[in-house]
């Protein structure tokens, strides 16, 4: 693979970027991806205007190709999966530069989505997702850090019209940080909210079912 990626800045207002890819593979045919961004940032108020647009290619794994498992059958005509998306967003410094909150739309199309499928892999013709993810991060004192996020996702499987697997429609984390030693240490917690999603369940014939997974919280110090 090669890539390559060039980045320009005009007037200390305009930022463009553009990159792109070149992957060769002996068993798949070869992919070209590549993506453009530009952002804006008007420095009177603290305002910047974002977005972008790209491709993006993923090939499947050894294990989803070969197996390599009693219970799993290899799949060696499985396709990469390719994909589309395109993002817009504002951001905007507040607290003479302390404080900054972020508002970004989403969009994706991914074609041949692989899956697993009982004791196989397989893919599905298309997939699609998009959303909104809201951020926020403040200094409020000198050596402490506050962050917060939040993601909206709506998913769907182009083939049966359901939502796709391991894929919460909500998730949300905040952090709070604290520098010490001058800042040679510092220490943390977070609290991640992963809200209700849809998983597959296989019975002892591999039969799968779709399911759905209560939500969960994951506190790290």
């Amino acid at each position: 693979g090669a890539f390559a990626h060039y980045g320009l800045g005009l007037w200390d207002r305009l930022f463009l970027t553009a990159g792109g890819r070149k992957d060769e593979s002996d068993f798949f045919p070869d992919a070209a991806t590549w993506r453009m961004g530009a952002a804006y940032l008007h420095r009177e108020t603290g305002s910047k205007l974002k977005g972008g647009y790209g491709t993006a290619f993923k090939a499947p794994t050894l294990f989803e190709l070969f197996g390599f498992a009693q219970n799993f059958q290899g799949n060696p005509a499985l396709k990469p999966e390719e994909s589309t998306g395109w993002d817009a967003g504002v951001e905007q410094a507040l607290w003479d530069g302390r404080a900054r909150v972020e508002a970004v739309y989403f969009r994706n199309r991914i074609r041949n989505l692989i899956i697993g499928a009982g004791q196989t892999a397989l893919n599905v013709p298309g997939a699609r997702a998009d959303g909104v993810e809201v951020a926020a991060s403040a200094r409020p004192l000198p050596d402490v850090d506050v962050t917060f996020s939040y993601t909206f996702t709506r998913t769907r499987d182009s083939q049966s019209g359901d939502d796709l697997v391991r894929r919460p429609k909500h998730m949300a984390n905040l952090g709070l940080f604290r520098r010490l030693m001058d800042g040679r240490a510092e220490i943390g917690l977070e609290v991640s909210y992963f809200g209700r999603q849809d998983d597959f369940f296989f019975d002892a014939a591999f039969n799968r079912v779709q399911v759905e997974m209560p939500s969960r919280t994951l506190v790290n110090l």
